[in-house]
């Protein structure tokens, strides 16, 4: 006898519907405690991170022997904080991207007497306060203000590409240039730099691989050979020392605390926030960046003595 094979049997509509129904009500009590999850998981990840940048903003202030600040702001978008030296609230962070300031509280001096270039002697991205520097601007420039805050170019734009904007090519390709000097000085970097350089400035492009310190009394190029420094960490000119060209600091921050009665006749770029209480003189030069951009071929020149990102 034979046996029929057993029939397969379907799933009638109403028992669909009421399977999805328990699924829906499944669901609908779990999305609220799997939210809440996710919403924890993101706080308890912004806590860690600034537990994390409390601790490297106290151990920056016992490095630097000066106060470095955390910054809180409030926005419509959103709040936000910033990390910064100088005066209190001078940074801001609003924007697509963080806003570089100038909040220095040391007595320098900013020069700029070249009409064509407008006669601003800073620009920045951020806020700048500058309230014991010495300015200088052609008298024949009646602008509102010696300096430019708070561009809204410079604001928006990255460190990386701005230096491209600036320089021409971006900082991996002025690290591969093949007459790029590279130099990483634990101390005192007068000698290497003089040696990287050569005699009459034959290589004037030279990155420095760290801080760049320089006692003095130094001269760093000349006014018809003049050089371009790209620094990555701390610049500190000490007296006697004159730069003549352009120096880009890289870093995140620098202090001028570190700087006393030096010279740069050019430019000085500051991809970050710029502090501390030294007494630096930075004079914009055009002609000094024209013939930089005649050695280069890439540089582009700054239309002012002191440019901050």
């Amino acid at each position: 006898m034979n046996e029929l094979p057993n029939s397969e049997r379907g799933v009638t509509l109403i028992e669909a519907a009421v399977a999805m129904t328990i699924v829906a009500i499944a669901v609908s009590t779990a999305a609220p405690g799997f939210m809440g999850l996710v919403a924890r998981k993101r706080l308890e990840g912004v806590a860690a991170q600034l537990a994390t940048d409390l601790q490297y903003v106290r151990t920056e202030a016992v490095a630097r022997n000066e106060p470095v600040r955390l910054s809180f702001h409030a926005d419509p978008a959103g709040s936000c904080y910033v990390i910064h030296t100088g005066a209190k609230a001078q940074c801001n962070c609003n924007g697509p991207a963080p806003a570089a300031c100038i909040a220095a509280e040391g007595g320098l001096t900013l020069a700029n007497t070249d009409a064509a270039s407008g006669g601003l002697t800073a620009q920045a991205g951020g806020s700048i306060e500058l309230p014991l520097a010495k300015l200088t601007t052609p008298p024949e420039v009646s602008a509102p203000a010696p300096w430019a805050a708070h561009d809204a170019q410079l604001a928006a734009a990255s460190g990386d590409r701005l230096v491209a904007r600036l320089l021409g090519l971006d900082r991996n390709r002025w690290q591969q240039l093949p007459d790029t000097r590279h130099l990483n000085c634990p101390a005192d970097c007068s000698a290497e730099l003089a040696q990287a350089i050569g005699p009459g400035a034959a290589h004037p492009l030279v990155w420095i691989e760290g801080d760049l310190r320089l006692d003095g009394p130094v001269t760093v190029g000349s006014p018809e050979r003049p050089v371009l420094l790209l620094v990555e960490g701390q610049i500190r000119l000490g007296g006697g020392v004159q730069v003549h060209g352009a120096i880009v600091s890289l870093g995140a921050t620098w202090n001028t605390s570190g700087s006393s009665d030096a010279q740069v006749h050019g430019a000085l770029v500051a991809l970050g926030n710029v502090g501390g209480n030294g007494t630096p003189t930075i004079v914009y030069d055009a002609g000094v960046l024209a013939r930089l951009h005649g050695q280069l071929g890439s540089f582009i020149h700054v239309p002012g003595s002191w440019r901050d990102f």
